[in-house]
Parts: C-alpha cells; structure tokens; sequence
C-alpha cells in the first residue's frame, strides 16, 4: 500500500483526494493546505485521512511515499524542491510558470 500525500486542496486538489481514495494499491493519508475552510471541507469528505497546514508534517510523515502537488503554478517549484529533498516522489507534472525557471 502506497501512502499518498496532497499538496494544495483548491482547484485540482479534490480531484486528486477522490481518485487516490479510490485506487487499491494507494492510501490517501494526509492533506496539507493553509487555508482552515478547505481542510474541513477535507475532513468532512475523507474520514480519518490527517489534515495540516504545514508542508513538512507531509514530508516528515514515514507513512507517505508518494506526494501530489497541487498548489498554483507559482508556487510549485518550491513545493517540489521541498519534497525532492525529503526523498519522497513528486507525482504529476511540473509546469514552471516561466521558461527561464526550466
């Protein structure tokens, strides 16, 4: 069982929350996002799955192994630094916002 993390619960966040719930082989196991409203509505929609609002309790949790970042453009080169560095697996694509930061 693969244990999941998500970065960022407000556009595409939810999507990956439902499609990692429902894959056997994947455990969604913890959702980071600063905002308070948008982790309630993650408690409320995924029971028992850990909400923080701070990224390295994602990236210090052994239980992950896998980590979706799903934050705005802008701020996902730092994110997925942060998670290369802790040794998990960044999934999904990176889209730098401008060609420069390639």
């Amino acid at each position: 069982m693969i244990g999941i993390g998500v970065i960022g619960a407000g556009y595409w966040g939810p999507n990956l929350m439902r499609n990692f719930a429902v894959l056997e082989d994947c455990r969604l196991r913890s959702v980071c996002d600063l905002s308070q409203e948008r982790l309630a509505s993650v408690e409320r929609n995924h029971p028992g799955v850990a909400v923080t609002g701070s990224l390295q309790d994602i990236l210090e949790d052994d239980e992950i192994q896998g980590v979706a970042i799903a934050t705005p453009v802008h701020l996902r080169l730092r994110r997925t630094w942060a998670t290369l560095q802790a040794s998990s697996t960044p999934l999904g694509k990176f889209q730098p916002s401008e060609p420069a930061t390639c």
